[in-house]
């Protein structure tokens, strides 16, 4: 009888260690940083934008009407850069990035084709940034060109 008491009360101990530390709870799993998604058809053409080779294709301003009513938003320059260099990519050195099928093969799994795409980074009144996600290219664009769009799904991304 003695030795099924020491043993309950090691086994309380535990538990109670168990608790304290706080290893009872459920661990939560981790957001990605940024998680892609490209607009709908029908929401890039009802908010001004239109579709091109299966790509949602504005101008600057209306960019990020169409990433909200899809229910995410417009990516920073710097957001969409980290797409870039989170595959390895390189900022403004297009012959490594052209070069490089393992940044090639990320950039395509993240859903971004060889063209430009739109950020909600205004670089002056007449220009926005944009970026050439195939070579990494880097530059302002005026804003009534069309570009790509690209958004950041707000509910499952970490930011």
């Amino acid at each position: 009888m003695l030795k099924i008491q020491k043993v309950l009360i090691v086994c309380m101990l535990g538990m109670v260690s168990f608790i304290a530390t706080g290893c009872d709870k459920k661990v939560e799993e981790s957001k990605p940083s940024i998680v892609w998604v490209k607009p709908a058809g029908m929401v890039c053409e009802a908010n001004g934008g239109e579709m091109s080779m299966y790509e949602c294709q504005a101008q600057w301003k209306d960019a990020p009407k169409i990433c909200k009513a899809f229910g995410a938003r417009l990516p920073a320059f710097d957001e969409l850069k980290s797409a870039m260099t989170e595959c390895g990519g390189i900022l403004n050195d297009t012959d490594r990035n052209e070069n490089n099928q393992t940044y090639q093969k990320c950039r395509e799994k993240l859903g971004f084709s060889d063209s430009w795409y739109w950020s909600s980074t205004e670089r002056d009144s007449l220009n926005g940034a944009c970026l050439h996600l195939e070579t990494g290219y880097d530059v302002p664009y005026i804003k009534s060109s069309k570009f790509n769009i690209m958004c950041i799904d707000v509910n499952n991304s970490k930011n």
